[in-house]
């Protein structure tokens, strides 16, 4: 019960701390995080690999002008790269939940989705599967028709362990690499709509994108991503 309590405490202190406007304390809020991950992820560690992402991330999600002084694009998603077990699905993750449950940017809020599960999904249902990640990806509201989708509030995601999913993927003897569909759709609705869209990926540079999506993919995300690295040893072991 002392943990719930403290928690509650907490979210009512960085609401507190955000409603100060765009200049905000930022270490403060991201000491408060860091306290809310201790208590949402058990294990979690902040150390010097990890401390500078971890403050970028609350910039960018809290809507902090720390994250454009530091020369990225808030308009843009988050691109985290870096070695296998560095935490970065965890962080993805965290943020994720976070901004979910207690909003500090409920306009960055976004949801978090598996590339094997999404190639997997469409060995069995083929393009429509994908659906729910492209021309569906929106908030929708009742009307006497149906449901429609909300353009205003676009669903943002992100895609964990981009690079490790089937990229020829078969749905009834036709190949895809659906990965480069999504994207390539995303980037469409992302000019038109805001749609942003973040990934984690143990891919390195650009070339190694192009060498699995093509280049029409790698021009894409220069427009629709920061590239954030993240450095460290592999936490699992």
């Amino acid at each position: 019960m002392e943990t719930i309590n403290n928690l509650v405490n907490q979210i009512t202190d960085t609401k507190q701390i955000t409603n100060q406007g765009k200049d905000f304390d930022l270490d403060k809020l991201v000491e408060k995080l860091q306290e809310h991950a201790w208590v949402l992820i058990p294990g979690f560690i902040i150390d010097h690999h990890n401390m500078y992402i971890f403050k970028l991330l609350t910039a960018y999600f809290s809507g902090h002008k720390y994250f454009t002084d530091e020369g990225y694009d808030s308009a843009k998603g988050i691109y985290l790269k870096g070695p296998i077990g560095t935490g970065k699905t965890t962080l993805m993750v965290f943020f994720g939940t976070y901004i979910h449950k207690y909003g500090v940017e409920k306009s960055k809020s976004f949801l978090t989705t598996s590339t094997r599960d999404i190639s997997k999904k469409y060995a069995v249902d083929g393009f429509k599967a994908l659906e729910i990640y492209t021309k569906n990806s929106f908030q929708k509201k009742q009307t006497g028709y149906g449901e429609t989708p909300i353009t205003s509030k676009p669903i943002h995601r992100c895609f964990d362990d981009f690079g490790l999913e089937d990229s020829s993927s078969k749905f009834y003897g036709q190949t895809s690499n659906v990965m480069a569909e999504v994207i390539l759709d995303r980037y469409e609705l992302y000019k038109k709509y805001g749609m942003l869209t973040h990934f984690t990926t143990n891919l390195g540079g650009g070339d190694d994108v192009e060498a699995v999506y093509g280049n029409r993919v790698r021009s894409r995300l220069r427009e629709m991503v920061n590239v954030i690295e993240l450095y460290g040893d592999d936490r699992r072991k």
